[in-house]
């Protein structure tokens, strides 16, 4: 059982990481933006009510909720500057590559450790768990992965 926690609550965050994809990512969904997180925030709020938690889980459970929001607004402002320099250079008549290349990367490595980081997070969360809390997540991520 371990053994599948391991694999699938990585696999659910990731799953949940990739369908918001579009509100961080690169020059697509911003309009979507306040919608998908509006929509994150109450899958969030909605799997708490699920797991019954006590004051303490759920004073953790808020703190992660307040903490990926905050991250979401921080990626959002970067990512609309990232998007208006590339914009702004690929718009002149020779652009230069070598300016927005950096930025692409540093997007896509700032993505990929917003996606680690929020692992780290949700096995804290995890392991703070009753077994039966722990059961009823693991269905939940179960029903997401299929």
């Amino acid at each position: 059982m371990k053994k599948v926690l391991m694999v699938a609550i990585p696999i659910a965050v990731v799953a949940l990481l990739l369908a918001t994809l579009p509100s961080f990512g690169f020059g697509r969904g911003h309009r979507q933006h306040g919608m998908m997180k509006d929509f994150i925030m109450y899958k969030i709020d909605r799997l708490a009510g699920d797991l019954d938690l006590n004051s303490a889980q759920q004073a953790r459970w808020d703190t992660f909720k307040k903490d990926l929001e905050t991250t979401i607004e921080q990626r959002k402002g970067k990512r609309e500057e990232i998007h208006n320099t590339v914009k702004k250079e690929l718009a002149k008549d020779n652009p230069d590559f070598t300016k927005v290349t950096p930025l692409v990367h540093g997007q896509i490595d700032s993505t990929a450790q917003f996606a680690h980081d929020m692992v780290n997070r949700v096995n804290e969360l995890f392991s703070d768990l009753s077994p039966e809390q722990k059961r009823k997540l693991s269905e939940r991520i179960m029903e997401m992965h299929e």
